[in-house]
């Protein structure tokens, strides 16, 4: 197995970080004074931001999948948020309406709760 260097791993996330919802989110990152982080997927960072903040509280194997993210590579990241064979966009068409970094992090906790329980029904807590 091919193990990338850190600098096409830099190159790949760059090129998923220019997809819109990741723009998006590099947008709130700035505005809400985080810079934004080169090694992670921007509504990734974004997301664990607000999760680390309490500001939502969703389904800890949820929560737990998404700090994973943070160590994903750049295949991983694309495989999971394009799982549909590029039928469907990264995200929901309304991670374009969010208002707030809180809105569109509570997109991406719901979409990645989506397509984890799709392919491990079993995934989640339950509760």
């Amino acid at each position: 197995m091919n193990r990338l260097s850190d600098e096409d791993i830099l190159r790949e996330i760059a090129d998923l970080n220019a997809h819109p919802a990741n723009v998006r989110a590099r947008e709130f990152l700035l505005s809400s004074g985080t810079a934004p982080d080169p090694r992670q997927l921007h509504m990734v960072q974004l997301t664990n931001q607000v999760l680390a903040a309490g500001l939502i509280n969703p389904d800890p194997a949820v929560a737990e999948t998404i700090r994973a993210m943070a160590t994903w590579t750049p295949q991983r990241l694309y495989n999971f948020f394009h799982c549909e064979g590029g039928e469907r966009d990264i995200l929901p068409p309304q991670w374009g309406e969010a208002s707030s970094l809180v809105d569109f992090a509570q997109i991406v906790v719901d979409e990645t709760e989506e397509r984890v329980f799709a392919f491990f029904p079993c995934y989640l807590s339950g509760d």
